[in-house]
């Protein structure tokens, strides 16, 4: 049986989240899974290179707004089941979790 590597517990249902690359690239409605404190996964219609630097808004049930993070992908890869109808998954890893007055464009 192989053993858990991950350091922190995630979050075990999908939530709603949106993401952009830069100031000036659109924001992606999407869903992210396996949410913890070190990071996420996304699903996306765009493939993204390891070290791309991401803006996230995440919406986590049973809180009050969501929480904002500028992060960084650690890996994409293409998707092997359904995404909703997304055809990548893409590993990111927070930089630094920030407030809403941080963030512009969302």
């Amino acid at each position: 049986m192989e053993k858990e590597r991950r350091q922190f517990r995630r979050l075990q249902k999908p939530v709603s989240a949106r993401h952009r690359r830069g100031s000036q690239d659109p924001v992606e409605a999407t869903l992210a899974q396996d949410v913890c404190t070190g990071g996420m996964r996304l699903t996306s219609n765009v493939p993204m290179q390891e070290g791309t630097e991401l803006t996230t808004e995440v919406f986590i049930p049973g809180t009050p707004q969501p929480f904002y993070a500028f992060s960084k992908v650690i890996w994409c890869r293409e998707s092997q089941g359904k995404n909703h109808g997304h055809k990548y998954e893409i590993g990111i890893q927070f930089v630094r979790v920030v407030s809403k007055a941080r963030i512009s464009g969302f």
